[in-house]
C-alpha cells in the first residue's frame, strides 16, 4: 500500500522523519564543524534526489516510468515471508524482513522511501566530512562537492534499496577510519554482512591480505604494528592473521561451498550472463574495467538519459586519472616514507579495491553497474586523497 491509513498521515509521517534528518545534520555539521552552507545543500539535493526516486516508482505504477526494484520489495516481502516462508538469511531475504518489519511498524512506502532517503543524505555528509580533513588546496573542496552532487551518485542511493544501505555503511567505515573507532566498524560490519555478506567477506579478506603482507615487510615498519591507532606486538599479529584465516575458510564453506573449487567457472558464468545490447563483451580485466566505470562511452549513440551519464563519466573519468597521476608522481618519488606510520586499519580502504575488482569481474551488464559502481567509487576517491595526503605529511614531517 502506498499509504497506511491516508495520504495525510503519509505525509506527516513523512515530514516527521525529514526534520530528524534536518535535526541530525544539524548536530553532525556543528559537532564537526561543516560550513553550514555545504550541509544544507547536502541535506536539499539528497532531499530533492530522494522525491525523485520516490515519483518514478510511483510513476512506474501507471506505467509511465520504469520504476526500481523498491517497488518489488516492498509490495512482495510480505507475501514472500508469511506465505512463501522464504529463511532468513543474508541478502535478499533479509532485506525484504527488514521492509516488512518497517510495514508493521507503519511506515507506508513514502515515508519508508524518506526513512531510506535519510541514511542517504547522512552518507554523503559522513563522506564529505571525512574527505574534507584530507584537503590539500582550495580547489579540492569545490570538486568533492561536484563529486557528491553527482545526479547518478544521490539517485541510486536514494530509495528503498540494498545499495542505500551499503553507501550508508562504507560512509561510517571511512569514519571508523579517520576517527580510530574501531566499534564504528565492527557494528557496520556486522549489518553489512546481514545486507550484502560477499562485501562483508571481501573486507575480511582485505583484513587478512594486510595483515599478512604487514607481517612480511615488519621490518620495514620504524614504529612496530599500530591498529586504530594502538600498538600491537608481533605475537597478536600473528594471532589476528590465523584467525582471520579460519574466519574466511568458515564463511566460505558454510555460504559459498559450491565456489569453492570453482572459482573461474564462477566468473565465466557472471561473465555470460545478460547478453544483448548492454553486454560487457571483454574478458580483459582492464577493458572490463573501462566498461563497466564508463559506458555508456562518448561515441555511443543514446537517449537523453544516456547522454546525461556520458558526461557524468567522463568527469569521473577525469577526477580518476587525476587522482591516480597525483598519488603517483608522490608515491614513486617518496615510497620509502610510506611505512614510517602504517596502520593496518588501512585495509579497510584497500577493501574498496577488492570490491571494485569484485564487482568489474562479475558484472556483465552496465546497465546493472550505472547503479553498482556507486558502492565503492567514494571509497576509491577518499582512498587516493588519503594516501596523497599521508605521503605529504610524513614527507614535510621528514
Amino acid at each position: 500500500m502506498l499509504f497506511y491509513n491516508s495520504l495525510l498521515y503519509s505525509i506527516s509521517l513523512s515530514l516527521i522523519i525529514i526534520f530528524v534528518n534536518f535535526v541530525i545534520f544539524y548536530f553532525y555539521s556543528t559537532t564537526r564543524k561543516i560550513e553550514k552552507n555545504i550541509s544544507n545543500a547536502i541535506f536539499f539535493i539528497s532531499l530533492i534526489f530522494t522525491i525523485f526516486y520516490l515519483s518514478n516508482d510511483i510513476l512506474s505504477l501507471l506505467k509511465i516510468s520504469p520504476g526500481s526494484d523498491a517497488i518489488s520489495y516492498y509490495f512482495n516481502a510480505e507475501e514472500k515471508i508469511k506465505y512463501e516462508k522464504i529463511p532468513f538469511i543474508p541478502g535478499h531475504n533479509f532485506f525484504l524482513y527488514l521492509v516488512y518489519i518497517l510495514k508493521k511498524l507503519s511506515f507506508d512506502f513514502v515515508s519508508t522511501n524518506f526513512l531510506f532517503g535519510l541514511f542517504s543524505s547522512i552518507s554523503s555528509l559522513i563522506f564529505y566530512d571525512c574527505i574534507s580533513k584530507y584537503f590539500t588546496n582550495k580547489y579540492d573542496n569545490y570538486i568533492i562537492l561536484f563529486f557528491i552532487f553527482l545526479p547518478s551518485y544521490n539517485f541510486w542511493s536514494s530509495g528503498i534499496s540494498k545499495d542505500t544501505i551499503t553507501i550508508f555503511l562504507f560512509s561510517v567505515f571511512i569514519l571508523s577510519f579517520i576517527k580510530n573507532n574501531l566499534k564504528y566498524f565492527l557494528i557496520s560490519l556486522v549489518i553489512l554482512s546481514f545486507i550484502r555478506l560477499h562485501f562483508a567477506y571481501l573486507v575480511i579478506l582485505s583484513f587478512l591480505f594486510t595483515s599478512i603482507i604487514s607481517l612480511l615487510l615488519f621490518k620495514f615498519f620504524k614504529n612496530g604494528f599500530m591498529f586504530f591507532g594502538n600498538k600491537i606486538n608481533f605475537a597478536n599479529m600473528i594471532n589476528l592473521s590465523v584467525s582471520l584465516i579460519f574466519l574466511s575458510l568458515f564463511i566460505f564453506y558454510f555460504f559459498y561451498p559450491d565456489q569453492l573449487f570453482r572459482i573461474k567457472e564462477t566468473i565465466d558464468h557472471f561473465q555470460s550472463m545478460y547478453p544483448g545490447e548492454n553486454f560487457i563483451k571483454s574478458t580483459n580485466f582492464f577493458m572490463r574495467a573501462l566498461e563497466y566505470l564508463f559506458r555508456p562511452f562518448l561515441w555511443e549513440e543514446g537517449s537523453l538519459f544516456l547522454n546525461f551519464i556520458k558526461i557524468e563519466n567522463l568527469f569521473l573519468l577525469i577526477l580518476l586519472l587525476f587522482l591516480f597521476y597525483n598519488f603517483g608522481r608522490i608515491f614513486v618519488r617518496f615510497k620509502k616514507v610510506f611505512f614510517n606510520r602504517f596502520d593496518l586499519k588501512i585495509f579497510i580502504l584497500i577493501s574498496f579495491i577488492f570490491i571494485a575488482i569484485f564487482q568489474i569481474l562479475l558484472t556483465s551488464n552496465y546497465g546493472i553497474a550505472l547503479r553498482q559502481k556507486w558502492s565503492f567509487i567514494p571509497g576509491i576517491v577518499f582512498l587516493l586523497y588519503y594516501l596523497k595526503f599521508f605521503l605529504k605529511k610524513n614527507i614535510t614531517e621528514k
